[in-house]
């Protein structure tokens, strides 16, 4: 075995499942490691062999910098899980000394619902630098504000083409384990891109260029747009047809046909917010044109399965 990546979800600051991991520790080494969380493992264990390298040191901000204890479905704080997972992948954090004037691959996260108001000064002190630095630079933010759906009022920054643009990750999905090690595995990918895409071909560079813009697509869409406003929306109208939104059996077609019409009141609006140029390192690019469709993935609503095209060009 090259290696072994054990992870830890659904869990809690007294849970059973802790028994477990403490007995584990003892035995961990370079070849085995330990991690909270479980959607992401798989992300992770890329970045972290195909990269192989340390990364350029983040800045880390909280919403709510009192805000940093148990999380629901965490076995611990919110800063151990968040420093468990950049060590695995090699991201090493700025200490107070070397922290930039003006924040450089800041990760924002997004810890307090009551603390928005943080988050978009932080957008609006920032605002000219984001886009137009010619530093290499990432701005990425972790939403885990609520469990398993992402603040919508987040929602109305990503169709701002500007602020969109500005973002260049986003993380909302599940637990707070999920949404770190989701955006910090995108962090890792984003590096490696922009300091490898010359290097590319023309066709490998549009296919990783697509590949960035519809990942953050994704995430906005299944992360906010679904989780935060469609699912309850679907849910209700479910229920009112007498289908089980925990168990949809035969009736998953017409709980899709319900979905799609239910994001088409969305569609063209957030697939217009991710049209237009774009800035990776050195690199400019253009989305030319950007469909997208929303499924069903499993007999129940609990997900969604978003799968956009992207044309670019540049």
């Amino acid at each position: 075995i090259d290696e072994l990546l054990i992870g830890q979800d659904d869990a809690q600051e007294y849970g059973l499942s802790n028994k477990i991991v403490r007995e584990i520790r003892p035995y961990l080494n370079e070849h085995i490691h330990f991690v909270h969380g479980a959607d992401e493992l798989t992300m992770l264990v890329l970045a972290r062999n195909i990269i192989a390298e340390t990364l350029p040191a983040i800045e880390i901000k909280y919403a709510n910098e009192n805000n940093k204890g148990y999380y629901p479905f965490e076995a611990e704080k919110l800063e151990d899980v968040l420093l468990a997972k950049m060590n695995y992948i090699n991201i090493p954090l700025k200490e107070n000394g070397e922290r930039d004037r003006i924040p450089k691959n800041t990760h924002f996260i997004y810890n307090d619902p009551e603390k928005i108001d943080v988050l978009q000064e932080f957008l609006t002190t920032n605002n000219d630098r984001l886009f137009s630095s010619p530093d290499i630079d990432y701005l990425g933010i972790e939403d885990i504000a609520f469990t398993n759906k992402g603040d919508t009022r987040l929602y109305e920054i990503f169709l701002d083409k500007e602020l969109n643009r500005k973002i260049h990750g986003y993380a909302g999905w599940n637990t707070a384990s999920n949404t770190i090690g989701t955006e910090l595995a995108h962090y890792a990918f984003y590096q490696y891109l922009q300091k490898n895409l010359g290097k590319y071909s023309k066709e490998d560079q549009e296919k990783a260029l697509q590949s960035y813009v519809e990942f953050k697509f994704i995430r906005v869409a299944e992360d906010l747009l679904y989780q935060g406003i469609l699912r309850d929306k679907l849910n209700e109208e479910l229920k009112a047809r007498n289908i089980d939104p925990t168990n949809l059996g035969e009736r998953k077609n017409e709980a899709e046909k319900i979905l799609q019409g239910l994001y088409e009141e969305y569609r063209g609006e957030l697939e217009e917010a991710f049209k237009g140029e774009y800035i990776i390192g050195k690199f400019r690019f253009k989305v030319e044109n950007i469909s997208s469709r929303m499924e069903l993935p499993w007999g129940r609503t609990f997900e969604a399965k978003v799968v956009p095209e992207v044309k670019i060009s540049g």
